[in-house]
């Protein structure tokens, strides 16, 4: 049922800050609960909630076994507590998979998004090509510099803030909290997760054909799904460069427990 009714139904939220696994989720959720036709309008179905105190207009309203559930994206650091939420899976990843990936994002809409085509201040140039000319160690200094990506401050904050704000509230609330790494190793136990938190059953043949198109619309691509990769930092940094930044971000953490130190995994 479409519907935009936070009386009716309560929110679910999928939160992250960018490139830590929130379109992959969304992905999932429409490949397993939605009809062939409808999965297409993946923003429209599950839409963003961005700094406000209204939800966004569309979305699907999906039966639970409680009332209904209405699931939506955010990157924003806490969603309005004038709105009714049923619970929450907040996704984080280790801040240099961050960074490179949002760092791609950036380059492949650059032309739509002229805060993305400024960040790299002279001709934009792709990750891999950075990384050939020696010119990606800047960008990650600022980033580490910023704690996160400047350009998706205004609607994420900074990852550090994203990060603790959304820690601290797991305290208090019923909200599963997992890690990229774990999501991309594990997305069947994840989705199992998340539609039992959320209240919805879905038949096993019906959860197991979503989850095979799902892997295949999420395959590396060099694009949008970029590396596909939990641990793309090791391809392009050496165990220095990731220690150094882990020792300048994870100080900054409430949580720093959940990101182990380069070579201890995660």
């Amino acid at each position: 049922m479409i519907g935009n009714s936070a009386e009716q139904a309560g929110v679910f939220w999928i939160a992250s800050y960018p490139r830590s696994g929130n379109t992959l989720i969304r992905i999932a959720l429409s490949r397993i609960l939605l009809p062939a036709e409808a999965q297409v309008e993946l923003d429209k179905n599950f839409p963003e909630y961005v700094n406000g105190r209204r939800i966004p207009l569309g979305g699907v309203e999906f039966p639970t076994t409680n009332g209904r559930v209405l699931f939506l994206k955010t990157h924003w650091r806490q969603p309005s507590d004038a709105i009714r939420s049923i619970g929450a899976v907040y996704l984080y990843r280790h801040p240099l998979d961050v960074f490179l990936s949002a760092l791609n994002y950036m380059f492949i809409n650059r032309k739509n998004v002229p805060a993305f085509a400024a960040y790299f201040r002279d001709e934009p140039r792709p990750v891999e090509e950075l990384a050939r000319t020696g010119a990606l160690q800047s960008f990650l200094d600022r980033f580490v510099r910023d704690f996160g990506m400047m350009p998706m401050r205004e609607t994420s904050g900074s990852w550090v803030d994203n990060v603790n704000s959304w820690m601290v509230r797991a305290e208090h609330d019923d909200i599963l909290v997992l890690n990229y790494d774990n999501l991309v190793s594990d997305l069947a136990g994840s989705m199992r997760g998340i539609l039992a938190r959320a209240g919805i059953d879905v038949p096993p043949e019906r959860f197991e054909r979503g989850l095979a198109s799902t892997r295949v619309a999420t395959k590396r691509n060099g694009e949008f799904f970029w590396r596909a990769s939990p641990d793309t930092k090791r391809e392009f940094f050496s165990p220095e460069q990731i220690r150094k930044a882990e020792e300048a971000l994870y100080p900054k953490l409430k949580y720093a427990h959940r990101f182990p130190r380069f070579g201890e995994g995660l």
